[in-house]
């Protein structure tokens, strides 16, 4: 089940519970069509590191933050989709192992972005 940001947040003592009300009453008095990601928030307002806010995020939809200074990236799985894709979704294909596909993804619920993706890779790797 996934946990919300600010919970997440306020729990690992990253923020307090008042900068959290603080910018979700700021996010609330935005206009609905240009209304801010709290994460968006955080950021803009210097509350959180784009690392922390990173972790955070991985860690409210169940997945496991990726750091890819340490990651060994497969040039040839890299190049298999086309870099308008990636840019776009702002993804990278990690590897493959075991028929699973393991993305780096700056927005991991970006569901099309995800999908365009997946379906390069294999295609070209799988097919």
């Amino acid at each position: 089940m996934s946990r919300k940001l600010g919970d997440i947040l306020v729990g690992w003592g990253a923020i307090s519970p008042a900068e959290l009300q603080h910018c979700l009453a700021m996010q609330a008095q935005e206009p609905p069509r240009r209304r801010r990601r709290l994460g968006r928030i955080l950021l803009d307002e210097e509350r959180v590191t784009e690392i922390t806010l990173a972790r955070a995020l991985a860690e409210s939809h169940g997945l496991q933050a990726v750091d890819l200074s340490q990651e060994e990236i497969d040039p040839d799985l890299a190049r298999s989709i086309p870099q308008l894709v990636a840019k776009r979704a702002l993804v990278l294909p990690l590897q493959i192992q075991d028929g699973t596909l393991r993305i780096a993804a700056a927005d991991p619920v970006d569901v099309v972005g995800l999908d365009d993706v997946r379906l390069h890779v294999l295609r070209k790797h799988m097919g």
